[in-house]
């Protein structure tokens, strides 16, 4: 998926690709709505990161989220692939807490307060089918590794692909992901970049694909 443009041109055309992302979207907010606002995920970005879940939604689908916060975007990927096993990883015990409250009505999420690089050097399986990375962008590289427990066909997902210049760059994840971009020799198969370069990177595992050292 390729998206861009205006925030409200990218969510409209989410939309239509995917009905249902919006008002998903809506019901996370309104789950979180008594936890600090967490501006950081866009709402047409969390519409992107359902509709990118979306087809991962079967009962052998493995889903790792990076980054939990207060359960915004775990709700989010929930919606999307309710017959999925979804795990959040999130190192702060007091966010851990708050977001079980808030995803309670999720059985399919587990959330595990740890911070994930410790997660990936115990990690034995089993393969993931999609994994979204939005924990501590200064360590991205850490995470990088994520990519070969996929599947083939299997998703990574980035937030935060943000240069220089935008209102929100994040530098950390655009050098990692350039990196990341070298080694696998090829471009991102998701794109969602606003008209102020605020953006979500993701690819897809194919057969062939190299691994990632750190």
């Amino acid at each position: 998926m390729i998206y861009t443009g205006s925030p409200e041109t990218i969510s409209n055309a989410i939309e239509r690709s995917c009905p249902g992302a919006r008002d998903a979207v809506m019901r996370a907010r309104d789950l979180t709505s008594r936890q600090p606002h967490d501006d950081s995920v866009i709402n047409y970005q969390a519409a992107a990161l359902y509709a990118v879940c979306k087809p991962y939604n079967r009962v052998d689908a493995n889903i790792l989220e990076i980054g939990t916060y207060y359960g915004f975007t775990a709700a989010v990927i929930a919606q999307a692939a309710p017959l999925a096993q979804i795990v959040s990883l999130n190192p702060l015990q007091w966010e851990c807490d708050a977001a079980r409250k808030v995803l309670a009505g999720f059985r399919n999420i587990r959330i595990d307060c740890i911070p994930s690089q410790d997660y990936l050097s115990n990690y034995q399986g089993p393969e993931l089918d999609m994994v979204f990375v939005d924990g501590n962008h200064k360590e991205i590289r850490a995470d990088l590794p994520f990519w070969n427990w996929l599947t083939v066909g299997g998703t990574i997902l980035f937030h935060d692909y943000t240069p220089k210049g935008s209102p929100r760059a994040c530098p950390p994840v655009v050098r990692g992901l350039n990196h990341f971009y070298e080694v696998l020799g090829r471009d991102a198969d998701h794109r969602f970049v606003d008209d102020v370069f605020i953006g979500m990177l993701g690819w897809i595992k194919r057969e062939g694909d190299k691994n990632y050292a750190a």
